[in-house]
């Protein structure tokens, strides 16, 4: 259960607030919001659920056409039909490395709502324009946009042609996005910028090298949904209690800026959000369960006859369909991805001292070696601390040390085996 916290008020003609609406909206804006929705038409209603989204500490319900008129985008309605964590089951398998046991339920529709409400509560407080805002919004709706089936698995069907941050350049293209951009004055080209991270002040709240608004709300949401962190009992009540530590479910409404520069006003909520990061990509992302499925199914795609399925079709289809077309590839190999048990993916080796090529010699066709990458863990983000704005690893050396260390022992030469 999330603690109770005193809240800064947010007035926003788009936003109402549940339980207590009178923050935000009214009453009556949230009545409107649900005729609405259910006046577009049925099947629009389980993309935008009615009692509202969990926005930090929130519970927030979207009433304004900007964030309502995005469900007349079929593309992004496509999105409440993609999980956020791809080919993960139900519940991702446990490892001796101390992985965590996470549900999948989550898709990038819920995020694709999360990251905007974020943005416009986050421009509110630090006193952006009406045109910055619905810049804000607009962007951080379709930031995913162009995410494939199953999301990162997805595009390993091409991975050059699925980028969906180079492809958001497609919604100049769309004729039901461009009509949504019109209808609220937000231009395509600053759009396209935001997303890639180059529009002034937005685009490095959206998406930068370091935490952004987009981390902080895929971090939340998905630690929302960890059950527990085997193997490794003296994190569980850490990660337990940063999850719901108010502070940092709500860190969106500690960034600023001075005109040029983004930076977090809370460096000790901070601190909590990159190492719940952190842990997240360690024990889940980059478990070496999950990274020995992604190498299987990128093994079994290569072998796949080429023009089988295009990366356009990819990008349009939703997790079903890609996963009807997994089980033509393989379907014995499908069944195990849906798996639990944590026997069926599994990393034979890590190794840090040698070669790629060596250690394909080394361990020869019956098996498959990949080199795996380390995670960027965000100790160059900026912060204020006592007037001074100065990235994290001044602030907290002794804590970027050990974010760094994380982060580097996820980089390695994996084996895994080629049978499965």
């Amino acid at each position: 259960m999330i603690p109770n916290v005193e809240r800064r008020v947010i007035m926003s003609p788009y936003l109402a607030e549940m339980p207590d609406p009178i923050t935000l909206g009214a009453y009556d804006d949230i009545q409107r919001s649900r005729k609405y929705v259910e006046s577009l038409k049925d099947a629009y209603v389980e993309c935008f659920p009615v009692g509202g989204f969990q926005i930090g500490t929130r519970r927030i319900v979207p009433h304004g056409e900007i964030y309502q008129d995005l469900l007349k985008i079929p593309n992004f309605r496509r999105l409440s039909k993609v999980k956020q964590l791809g080919m993960i089951g139900v519940f991702s398998s446990v490892g001796t490395d101390g992985q965590m046991d996470m549900c999948s339920c989550q898709t990038r529709g819920d995020h694709s709502f999360d990251v905007p409400i974020r943005m416009e509560i986050s421009c509110r407080l630090d006193s952006f324009d009406e045109d910055e805002i619905s810049l804000a919004i607009a962007s951080g709706a379709l930031h995913d946009a162009y995410t494939p089936a199953f999301s990162e698995h997805g595009k390993l069907v091409d991975p050059g042609k699925l980028d969906e941050e180079r492809n958001i350049m497609l919604i100049a293209k769309d004729e039901d996005t461009m009509a949504y951009l019109r209808k609220f004055g937000v231009g395509a080209r600053d759009v396209i910028n935001a997303v890639w991270g180059v529009y002034p002040v937005i685009g490095e709240m959206l998406n930068s090298e370091n935490l952004d608004v987009d981390k902080i709300a895929y971090t939340i949401m998905d630690s929302d949904h960890v059950h527990y962190l085997t193997a490794c009992p003296d994190q569980t009540d850490l990660f337990i209690g940063y999850r719901l530590d108010p502070a940092v479910r709500d860190l969106h409404e500690s960034i600023s800026s001075d005109g040029k520069k983004v930076f977090f006003t809370d460096p000790h909520a901070l601190r909590k959000m990159l190492y719940l990061r952190a842990w997240l990509h360690k024990n889940h992302y980059l478990s070496g369960s999950n990274r020995a499925r992604e190498v299987c199914l990128e093994h079994e795609l290569k072998k796949r006859p080429a023009g089988k399925v295009t990366a356009r079709q990819v990008m349009k289809m939703e997790d079903w369909q890609f996963e009807h077309y997994l089980k033509e590839v393989n379907s014995a190999l499908y069944s195990r991805f849906q798996s639990a048990d944590s026997d069926s993916f599994q990393e034979i080796a890590r190794i840090r001292d040698a070669s790629e090529k060596d250690v394909r010699k080394d361990y020869g066709k019956g098996f498959l070696v990949k080199k795996q990458a380390r995670f960027n863990p965000g100790t160059c983000t900026l912060l204020k601390m006592h007037g001074s704005i100065i990235p994290f690893h001044e602030a907290f050396p002794q804590d970027a040390q050990m974010l760094g260390d994380i982060a580097d022992s996820c980089e390695y030469i994996g084996v895994y085996r080629a049978d499965l």
